[in-house]
């Protein structure tokens, strides 16, 4: 596909693979004779990846760096970088070499079927599927609540043209969470199988705490099965004991029994509408306070520093 590319990388401690990775995809870049550039966005780096970008970028006018004030999350992150991007096509990938950047041309060459996002899913070198039992888990369990048919190894990698990147921020959601997102919005699809490599840091940057909130956050963002499930176990709660209590009665106006006291019975049964009602409230609470979140409608993200010219320095 001609035109010029932008490859936005959000970055959180990967000091460790930045040069690695900038050196790998600028030599892309000059083999293939990509007009391209790097927008490597610091999420609130602690370790040296700022200063890495700003040496990096001293040397290459390609690499670009924008540094958010603080910590953000990824997906803000990744707005930055969409944003800021100047490219024909926007190319999204990780900072630590799981992603290929050698994978850049097949992923462009999806578009020549008149693709407007081209996604990735992963395999290993001998064409394996392996991955965490928790992120597979989720992924099965996200496609059945969101009514979608996504592969549980897909990836992060992907390639969208600059229309379809300008459809992705028209979305003004703060919780936005951009794998679902995409998933969600239609247009043309191509789909690339890709090796993945280890982490080139030796482990994720995404503990289980982190996973657990992500996960939790789009189920309640991207699904409707939270207030389903209350409606339901409301329903089936109320059903059970209208049944209970006819029970009873019959047995009262049949065999002239005393009505059973039921001492245990009814503490039992209060403490388990208790426990629905709290936790009917729990959920109805995390969406107020998303709609509170975009009420408010704050920025998702601050750029303190930017530094590079990248594409526009071509001109």
């Amino acid at each position: 596909m001609a035109g010029s590319v932008s490859v936005v990388v959000p970055v959180y401690n990967n000091q460790s693979s930045l040069e690695e990775l900038i050196r790998r995809t600028l030599h892309v870049f000059d083999s293939e004779g990509i007009r391209g550039e790097m927008v490597l966005v610091d999420d609130g780096s602690r370790d040296a990846s700022w200063s890495t970008i700003v040496s990096q970028g001293e040397m290459d006018h390609r690499v670009r760096g924008l540094r958010l004030s603080r910590n953000f999350g990824q997906h803000p992150a990744i707005a930055a970088g969409l944003e800021a991007a100047d490219g024909d096509v926007q190319i999204l990938m990780d900072a630590d070499l799981q992603d290929r950047p050698e994978e850049i041309p097949r992923l462009l060459a999806g578009f020549d079927e008149g693709a407007d996002i081209v996604f990735t899913t992963w395999v290993t070198e001998a064409g394996e599927v392996r991955e965490r039992f928790t992120s597979r888990l989720f992924h099965q369990l996200f496609s059945r609540m969101a009514r979608l048919d996504l592969p549980s190894n897909l990836g992060t990698f992907r390639a969208m043209t600059s229309a379809y990147c300008d459809a992705v921020l028209d979305y003004p959601e703060r919780s936005a969470v951009y794998g679902p997102l995409m998933a969600q919005m239609g247009y043309e699809q191509a789909w690339v199988a890709v090796v993945r490599d280890p982490s080139f840091t030796g482990g994720s940057s995404y503990s289980f705490r982190k996973r657990l909130a992500l996960a939790m956050n789009t189920i309640v963002t991207y699904a409707d099965l939270p207030y389903r499930l209350l409606i339901w176990g409301g329903s089936t709660l109320m059903l059970a004991t209208f049944v209970y209590l006819l029970v009873i009665l019959g047995q009262y106006a049949l065999s002239s029994r005393q009505l059973p006291s039921g001492f245990t019975l009814l503490l039992s049964t209060q403490i388990l509408l208790s426990g629905a009602i709290l936790l009917g409230i729990g959920v109805i609470g995390s969406y107020l306070h998303r709609v509170f979140r975009e009420v408010l409608a704050r920025p998702r993200f601050h750029v303190s520093k930017r530094i590079g010219t990248g594409l526009l320095g071509e001109e």
